[in-house]
């Protein structure tokens, strides 16, 4: 019996894009309904390091990235890191499937669900 295939991709990588769009619409629904005026971005280095949503605006300068998995390692801190050694004064936060809220220096480590119901204050 042959293999279905998946045109897009393995399911993991279905998963994550799909939580990113998630996010970014509901970051667009709160910029647009608070009249926040951030504009929306994504950052990325020569080398293809990114992080995945950048907001600039009134209120200051927000980096997320945005990771599935269950457990977050010192390594899906990296790009972040980057980011933060460039732009100083950003907020950083990485979103994932897990339960536990952590803080690595400047960097929130917030669960995914607790993100998108606390996002007015976050942003």
């Amino acid at each position: 019996m042959k293999e279905a295939t998946i045109p897009f991709g393995l399911p993991e990588q279905i998963e994550g894009m799909a939580l990113e769009t998630l996010f970014l619409q509901h970051l667009r629904a709160y910029n647009d309904y608070l009249n926040l005026d951030y504009s929306l971005h994504y950052w990325q280095t020569h080398e293809g390091q990114e992080v995945d949503f950048v907001l600039y605006g009134p209120r200051g300068l927000v980096a997320f990235e945005i990771k599935r998995k269950r457990f977050v390692d010192k390594k899906d801190l990296n790009h972040l890191r980057l980011f933060q050694s460039d732009y100083s004064v950003a907020k950083c936060y990485l979103l994932y499937g897990g339960t536990m809220r952590e803080y690595h220096n400047d960097i929130q480590v917030i669960p995914f669900l607790d993100a998108l119901k606390d996002l007015q204050d976050l942003i």
